[in-house]
């Protein structure tokens, strides 16, 4: 006789199988267990899309997450302008989702657009016009904001991607930004976007100066480096964009948003090392810089994030920025090296400053600044001091920066063997590009000026 506690397990297993076997004969545990062919096939799982390496930063607005990119003919979410129809190969577009209001998304484009040098060819006339086109040197962008908010009964599409909610509501906004570059396909690469040894390029959005070579020897391959990673924007609309004044004096503002738009670029894969920019709503940190300002979100991006000195770092005299005011070198420490080590920076003296660096002028250094100076120290030949001045004795606390030395600064963005340099970026991007040549030579930026 079989014990009683085999005959529970068999009956167990009776009704265990019971409901597969009213499924029919037809049907089989791969056919029970399969997945619903109903289910959208847009699940938080399938959406990876990554940025482009070449989108422009400035247009990434702060409140959205990104969808989909797509590469090919397919037209954005809202019915685009006359201006914006033509849809040639090489064109992308991005397809984001935001809490925010439409409202909110055409103000924040008009205002980036305005204020970061782009040319508005078309834009939105009343309420019920979603879209903005805009251009700036060879690059045409069009933000895309549906008129009308998606239904939540449409279904899901791979071009129209949408999230809902339990309530099967479609919350905040879906929108678009489709970009091109003119001619893209034929462009060749100019001797800027050469490499030592024939290598080519692969980013698209590489600036081309041609007074490069009027900078210090020792500083020109960080300005080759920095100018094919494309974040050395000028704010001054009188720029002349293929001249890039390496001996001019580096203004506060300007510097702002070029270690913005640098750390941003080398660690556009790694969201958590970004610095946010903030939305002009924000309550600026600082009397004397404006919401309209050029340099609003990433000065106020650098203050709320603690690695400036303002207000909100319980600093109570630094409620004036002073953004067209010269960079010194010790505000170039003071502001950079946080980024570096992205810690709070131990106390420091200038007697230990004097006897780590050397410095004969340590006593003249501002006493705020002291521990970046320090701390650089630290970081060996990455140092940005080094780089930078190369052998010194004197550091010259309050001399003005240059435009080519505040750039060698921004080359490098970390400590040893938890950083990226602008070189190791563009390699990286190189390698990924399905039409990089093979490096044949080094390049002289490799390791860094002492």
């Amino acid at each position: 006789m079989l014990s009683s506690r085999r005959l529970v397990l068999i009956s167990l297993a009776i009704i265990l199988l019971a409901p597969l076997t009213a499924c029919g004969n037809s049907s089989s545990l791969g056919e029970v267990f399969a997945p619903d062919p109903k289910l959208s096939q847009w699940t938080p799982t399938d959406i990876q899309a990554k940025l482009p390496e070449d989108f422009p930063l400035e247009l990434q607005y702060p409140n959205a997450q990104l969808q989909e990119v797509e590469q090919g003919t397919s037209q954005p979410t809202a019915e685009p302008t006359a201006a914006a129809t033509a849809n040639p190969s090489g064109e992308k577009i991005t397809r984001w989702t935001t809490p925010d209001s439409r409202d909110q998304l055409r103000d924040f484009y008009q205002n980036v657009f305005q204020r970061t040098g782009w040319r508005i060819l078309e834009q939105a006339t009343n309420e019920d016009d979603g879209t903005l086109v805009a251009q700036r040197q060879d690059l045409q962008v069009t933000v895309a904001i549906p008129n009308v908010e998606p239904s939540p009964a449409a279904p899901s599409t791979p071009a129209t991607p949408s999230t809902t909610d339990s309530n099967g509501q479609t919350p905040g906004t879906e929108f678009a930004i489709r970009y091109v570059r003119n001619d893209s396909a034929n462009a060749q690469p100019s001797p800027e976007a050469t490499q030592a040894g024939g290598d080519t390029l692969s980013t698209a959005s590489a600036q081309q100066f041609t007074d490069l070579d009027q900078a210090p020897a020792a500083l020109q391959p960080y300005l080759q480096d920095l100018a094919k990673l494309g974040v050395l924007t000028s704010s001054a609309p009188s720029d002349s964009e293929s001249q890039f004044r390496p001996s001019a004096v580096m203004s506060r503002g300007e510097f702002a948003r070029w270690l913005v738009a640098t750390n941003n670029r080398i660690y556009r894969d790694q969201p958590a090392r970004q610095i946010r920019l903030v939305p002009d709503s924000t309550e600026p940190a600082f009397q004397d810089v404006a919401r309209s300002d050029t340099a609003f979100p990433a000065i106020q991006g650098l203050a709320e994030a603690g690695y400036i000195p303002s207000s909100l770092t319980g600093e109570s005299n630094t409620n004036a920025f002073r953004p067209n005011a010269p960079l010194t070198r010790e505000e170039l420490l003071l502001w950079k090296v946080p980024v570096d080590v992205r810690r709070i920076l131990p106390t420091a003296t200038a007697d230990g400053v004097k006897q780590t660096w050397g410095f004969k002028d340590a006593n003249r250094i501002n006493p705020r600044a002291l521990p970046a100076v320090l701390a650089d120290h630290r970081n060996g030949d990455l140092s940005n001091i080094r780089r930078v001045f190369g052998s010194t004795l004197l550091f010259q606390p309050k001399k003005a920066v240059t435009r080519a030395e505040a750039v060698a600064a921004l080359w490098y963005i970390g400590t040893q063997g938890e950083g990226f340099s602008a070189q190791e970026v563009l390699r990286g991007e190189q390698q990924a590009s399905p039409a990089a040549a093979p490096s044949t030579a080094p390049s002289t930026a490799d390791q860094p000026s002492n």
